[in-house]
């Protein structure tokens, strides 16, 4: 076992999200406590308290702890939060209904006074679910004014396997913005169906096959009356367009809208194919219809847009630079991007500098982190403006700012939204979902956006009747400027003192301590050994400890078949609990004799993440760009799962004292345990299942591994389920050993930032 270290690093840093509150309804998460590591767990079942009561009050409880335990600002607004959990207890037992517990939460959370929380009741998933069926029916029934019934067998889940299988691939290609509470067409694709059938930008869309899309936003607002409305608000356009304008194949959608003279009509759209695809950013995130362009706007000039801050972008970007590369000005819009994941900003950043980009500080509960964005080899040097609107969020915020402030850009637009704390969801005992922030962002030149926004360097407020004529008054703006070099010139990068390492409540934090949290066996190795003879045994050792060692060893088929085993490679899927969500990735790895191990894990949200020894090189490599040599990294996790076995052949050798410590009772099994100790004296534990001599776990320090379902390989029984620290379960569908392996798997990956234009 050795390291596959930084990989769990990297994925907390994935999981810095922003934007997007409307996950799909499902069962709360299961909470765990295994050995020495506890989630936070539900208040204990009370006799006195009815089923519901007890719910609710779970559910109560469950919020208070997050907060109080995960919540980036350890002063909590200045407030006492202990005081807050018994001003609101009695309330809370007290409530009659799951609507008035919500409501009562929403106050609760509304004292810290910051975006990126809240509770976002069930009701608000049923209404959206609600409407999405009732336009379905109608569209099926092919009567706008006859209500049909759904077939049977939907689900929760339907509305997100239909936005990423099906309603992905055809659709109008119309954007919605929230203009005055109004559905406002701001943009649409080249050659879309609603541009060839006469839509126009500025165009109100109020109803879709005859619903009413200003009855169902009054629904789901009566239900969210106690929280920042723009919470839901910013992403109710993007759900329409995605589950309710798109659909399957030859369909057709109906929509009534408001024309330039706000005359109301009707047009009946038959939808085509879409040319992006929706993805899920983020766990309990709902889909999102990911949108970029890149053009030519003339010789001189290169426009770029696209809606969310996602891994996929990060290569289209690439190769819209290598085509923009020659030209002397570029357009960045970031009108409508609510944000995304934050771990696709240093790798974009990065290809518009040519020495380094400050992207400012994110402040955790504990220390802060300073973000940095290296010059890639492909970068653009010319004049860059930003576009951006009162919809511009988080990620998208960030971005923006770090590019004025590090004299790369000018902004251009509307007045921000100010909502830039990453953040997470998840679910509650009632169905809800609890939206809230794990850190808070300074930028470079010392600015919170929380709350306030950024201010364009030109304003150009939203104007619908230039829309409605053909112009769009702030892009004209934007266009403008990249020919003004006096402005350009005059751009002055914000380079404050390099600041100290601060916790949330202002006081100086220590630097931070890398602990070496190794697996077994001190230096042991992620090769395979040669085919030599093994010492097992001798004696002094433990009686006891030594037979449940060499009984599991003749279980998995022997020291001789562990060691003619020249390579090995499995693949099946991973799952990342962290903040209280679950991120699932697929999963593959690949050992070979002689020093050569790869593992690769992928996902929506992340892209590839990889991790390659070959020899003395070690590196981790992600597609967002933060590629590590881990060479001589301190850090040891245990994500190799073969390496315990081969240890255990030179056991003798690795752990100079072993004892057989007794049978003890292990999540409902049986488990003898056998404790040694390293020879630089590290202490360590094995347990055995007890009726099957299976190796069941190992223990060093703070770090466990533990393994279950072994099935037989060839002439060798492996485990197929393998846990780490019960942050990371990886569950393989397939092993295969002695096979040949592609030696490209060993070798670092060209990514199109890598090249120069």
């Amino acid at each position: 076992m050795r390291r596959v270290g930084r990989s769990l690093f990297f994925l907390c840093l994935v999981l810095s999200l922003s934007g997007g509150v409307l996950a799909q309804k499902r069962k709360p998460d299961r909470v765990i406590v295994r050995g020495n590591i506890a989630t936070i767990s539900a208040a204990p079942s009370s006799p006195s308290m009815p089923p519901d009561v007890q719910r609710r009050y779970d559910a109560f409880i469950q919020v208070w702890l997050t907060i109080r335990d995960r919540y980036f600002d350890q002063t909590y607004s200045n407030l006492d939060w202990g005081a807050i959990k018994y001003e609101f207890e009695p309330r809370v037992k007290a409530a009659r209904t799951d609507f008035e517990l919500h409501n009562l939460l929403n106050v609760m959370l509304g004292r810290l006074n910051k975006s990126h929380l809240g509770v976002i009741p069930p009701e608000v998933y049923q209404t959206l679910n609600d409407v999405k069926k009732e336009v379905r029916a109608r569209e099926h029934a092919g009567d706008p004014d006859k209500v049909g019934e759904l077939s049977p067998g939907n689900d929760d889940n339907e509305v997100e396997a239909d936005a990423v299988e099906e309603n992905a691939r055809f659709g109008t290609g119309i954007e919605l913005s929230l203009v005055n509470d109004h559905f406002m067409i701001t943009r649409m694709d080249q050659d879309s169906a609603a541009l060839n059938a006469g839509l126009k930008l500025g165009y109100i869309i109020e109803k879709v096959n005859g619903v009413s899309l200003a009855n169902m936003l009054d629904r789901i607002l009566a239900y969210n009356s106690s929280i920042h409305s723009t919470n839901i608000k910013q992403f109710v356009p993007a759900y329409v367009a995605s589950l309710m304008l798109n659909g399957p194949r030859d369909s057709f959608v109906t929509l009534g809208y408001l024309d330039e003279k706000d005359q109301p009509r009707e047009i009946r759209i038959k939808r085509e194919p879409l040319k992006e695809r929706a993805i899920v950013i983020a766990p309990n995130f709902p889909p999102q219809e990911l949108s970029y362009e890149a053009r030519s706007i003339d010789d001189k000039t290169g426009y770029i847009r696209f809606n969310l801050f996602a891994i996929p972008v990060i290569s289209r970007f690439c190769e819209s630079i290598g085509e923009f590369g020659s030209k002397d000005g570029l357009i960045i819009d970031l009108r409508g991007n609510t944000g995304g994941v934050l771990a696709s900003i240093p790798m974009l950043a990065g290809m518009l500098t040519s020495d380094g980009i400050d992207l400012g500080t994110s402040i955790y509960r504990t220390g802060n982190e300073v973000m940095k964005a290296a010059a890639r080899a492909r970068n653009f040097r010319g004049r860059v403006v930003v576009l951006v609107d009162d919809r511009t969020a988080s990620a998208a915020e960030m971005f923006a700012l770090a590019l004025r402030e590090n004299g790369r850009a000018l902004i251009v637009g509307q007045h921000t939204s100010g909502e830039a704390l990453p953040s997470v969801v998840v679910s509650l005992p009632t169905g809800a979902k609890l939206l809230y922030p794990f850190a808070n962002y300074r930028s470079a030149g010392g600015t919170f956006i929380e709350g306030k926004g950024i201010e364009p360097d030109r304003t150009i407020p939203v104007n619908r009747e230039a829309l409605l004529s053909g112009k769009d008054l702030q892009f004209e703006r934007a266009r403008s400027l990249l020919t003004e070099e006096n402005i350009f010139a005059d751009l002055k990068p914000k380079r404050p003192a390099e600041e100290k390492q601060t916790t949330t409540t202002g006081e100086t934090a220590a630097p931070p301590v890398v602990k070496k949290a190794s697996g077994t066996g001190a230096g042991s190795t992620l090769m395979l050994p040669p085919p030599v003879a093994v010492r097992m045994f001798p004696p002094g050792h433990d009686a006891a400890s030594t037979k449940y060692i060499e009984n599991f060893l003749r279980a998995i088929g022997g020291a001789d078949t562990i060691r003619s085993i020249s390579s090995l490679r499995a693949k099946g899927h991973a799952s990342l609990r962290m903040l209280g969500t679950l991120t699932n990735f697929s999963f593959q790895c690949f050992r070979e004799r002689g020093e050569k191990f790869a593992q690769i894990l992928d996902a929506d949200s992340t892209g590839e993440i990889r991790e390659i020894v070959n020899g003395s090189t070690h590196i981790m490599q992600t597609d967002f760009g933060t590629d590590q040599d881990l060479s001589k990294s301190p850090i040891e996790t245990s994500s190799d799962f073969f390496s315990p076995f081969i240890d255990l052949l030179s056991a003798a050798e690795l752990y100079p004292s072993l004892s057989f410590t007794g049978t003890f009772d292990r999540e409902g099994r049986k488990t003898a345990v056998v404790e040694g100790k390293t020879k630089d004296g590290q202490q360590l534990a094995f347990a055995f299942d007890a009726e099957t001599g299976m190796l069941v776990n190992i223990t060093k320090g703070v770090s466990s591994i533990s393994f279950d379902d072994y099935r037989k390989v060839g002439n060798i029984t492996l485990p197929f389920t393998v846990d780490l620290n019960t942050l990371v379960k990886v569950e393989l569908d397939e092993i295969k050993i002695n096979e040949p392996i592609d030696q490209a798997i060993f070798q670092k990956k060209q990514h199109c930032y890598d090249k120069a234009n």
